[in-house]
């Protein structure tokens, strides 16, 4: 839409004192509007964890330790994501999807449950140089399932990710969201 901020790349910040590379700000990005971004997704933990008793008790607010990594809707039950974000192990925990949140801080929206996930075939944990990417073929696909009563989807806040479908030609500006 246009009204979608265009993000350029910013110049590049420190890393924290602490080598946490998980920041609770966006770099070189703008906000959007309430529901500007209806096909984007949230990866999170529903509960707390005992490793993070430390940092809880340091004031980090439930909320932030509990996400782990966005994704963008790209059909009714499945997500885009990186694939360092999700594992079977994840799965298996209990790690779940939202959608439609306006606040991670303050709103549910529609959470459903991660039933498989899909990594590229070539995707290895293991650690490259940081140019061009950290990883190799770090991508994942999430397949959701509703496992609890919820309201419908307003279509106003969740909504599949239109896909423009020709070459995008060099140079042109894109939007990213997350």
């Amino acid at each position: 839409p246009g009204d979608m901020p265009t993000i350029r790349r910013a110049a590049r910040r420190p890393r924290p004192a602490d080598g946490d590379d998980d920041v609770p700000y966006s770099t070189g990005g703008e906000a959007v509007r309430d529901a500007g971004a209806p096909w984007q997704a949230q990866i999170y933990y529903p509960r707390s964890a005992a490793q993070w008793s430390e940092k809880l008790a340091q004031g980090t607010p439930l909320w932030q330790l509990q996400h782990r990594c966005g994704g963008t809707l790209i059909a009714p039950d499945w997500v885009l994501t990186a694939a360092h974000c999700i594992d079977n192990d994840m799965v298996r925990a209990g790690y779940r999807v939202r959608l439609g949140a306006r606040d991670i801080s303050k709103d549910p929206g529609w959470t459903y449950k991660i039933d498989r996930i899909v990594r590229h075939s070539a995707y290895t944990s293991k650690k490259l140089p940081d140019k061009p990417n950290m990883y190799a073929n770090d991508i994942a696909l999430v397949h959701i399932v509703e496992d609890v009563r919820q309201p419908p989807r307003d279509p106003a806040r969740v909504r599949v990710i239109p896909l423009y479908e020709r070459p995008v030609p060099a140079g042109a500006e894109v939007t990213g969201t997350g």
